[in-house]
């Protein structure tokens, strides 16, 4: 008896950590939070227009879950007809993670004001969608079992959001020919940043001011800083400058001595962008001391030509991989412990019945 209860006890939770093919920690459905939205248009790094989307998301979790949606749009109406979640499909290795069913689908919209129904199980809500180049907003007239806040989706995208109006959000489109600026560095470290926006401000690009009232299509406040600059928002008037831009990100980064504990990004509207944490490692041991090196100057070289500004030739980084392997290892220790559990738990299931049969 023992030994079944320690082969059920490692069964248990081997599976609970395993991957899964359908798994719901809801058992009803209890409404919805929906957005329609500009977002990347392309596939993940692939530079492509934005397009408008419609994302819905349940309150309530249904792990890799779907939800059907129907769509019909015309000149002045968008209609939804929603169905309650569906599991993914066998054999799709989705992993149990506690998240809402979601749905997201294209909807070509022109500017212009709509009457929006979304419909499910019988019910309808109603709100006011208006569409223009600069944001798309939604404003409640009748609704039960719906919310466009998204309060916890999109909150690092937002800057004084007015949640507290019920029922109504607005969305800001992404600006044409205009690029975002985000950098960090450790506490005490805040030049690093100062400088590397003073050597962009020379370039042929005028500042766009953040507006405060909505939800912005790329996060307004970079995350795991010390210090983290406030995001900048700039137009540029031809591809050349834009190129000039993720070059001087290139330039910058190449010329500081050590990159430890510090990033600058700029993306721009089409998900074109150069991150600094792609282009060099981030020169740290681990841990790291919160010491900053100061920035140096360089003129005209790029990340594929720059040499190593590395003046001892000694390593900036100590590869954190080195214990990977021994992660892999573990890794795949616990997929093949896990398998083997599920064998055995079925094989020991399969003897009871035989023996409760024969019984």
């Amino acid at each position: 008896m023992k030994a079944q209860l320690t082969v059920l006890w490692i069964a248990a939770l081997a599976i609970a950590g395993s991957p899964t093919d359908s798994h719901a920690l809801s058992t009803e459905v209890t409404g919805f939070e929906f957005a329609i939205r500009e977002a990347d248009g392309g596939a993940p790094y692939e530079i492509a227009d934005p397009r408008i989307f419609l994302t819905i998301e349940t309150y309530d979790i249904f792990s890799c879950w779907s939800i059907p949606v129907q769509t019909e749009v015309t000149s002045d109406a968008v209609r939804l007809d929603v169905s309650d979640p569906i599991p993914p499909p066998a054999g799709t290795g989705c992993i149990a993670v506690p998240i809402p069913a979601t749905a997201d689908k294209p909807l070509d919209l022109a500017p212009g004001e709509y009457q929006l129904r979304f419909n499910w199980r019988g019910m309808t809500d109603t709100y006011d969608l208006v569409v223009t180049d600069d944001y798309t907003e939604l404003t409640a007239k009748s609704a039960t079992f719906t919310s466009p806040h998204f309060n916890q989706m999109f909150g690092p995208h937002s800057l004084n959001a007015a949640y507290d109006v019920p029922g109504h959000s607005r969305w800001y489109r992404f600006p044409r020919d205009a690029f975002i600026l985000t950098c960090g560095s450790v506490t005490g470290d805040e030049q690093f940043c100062e400088v590397f926006t003073e050597r962009m401000q020379s370039l042929e690009i005028s500042p766009i001011e953040l507006a405060s009232d909505g939800i912005w299509p790329f996060p307004t406040q970079p995350n795991g800083h010390y210090y983290d600059a406030p995001t900048r928002l700039y137009k540029y008037n031809s591809e050349a400058v834009w190129d000039a831009a993720k070059r001087e990100v290139a330039d910058y980064i190449e010329g500081v001595f050590s990159t430890c504990g510090r990033s600058v990004a700029v993306e721009n509207w089409r998900n074109d962008f150069s991150y600094s944490w792609l282009i060099r490692d981030t020169g740290c041991d681990y841990p790291y001391s919160a010491a900053p090196s100061p920035p140096t100057t360089t003129t005209g070289r790029t990340a594929a030509s720059s040499p190593s500004a590395n003046p001892s030739n000694t390593p900036l980084y100590t590869d954190p991989s080195d214990d990977g392997d021994d992660s892999l290892v573990w890794v795949f220790a616990a997929i093949a412990v896990a398998a083997l559990a599920v064998v055995v738990i079925l094989a020991y299931a399969r003897h009871h019945r035989a023996d409760q049969s024969q019984k």
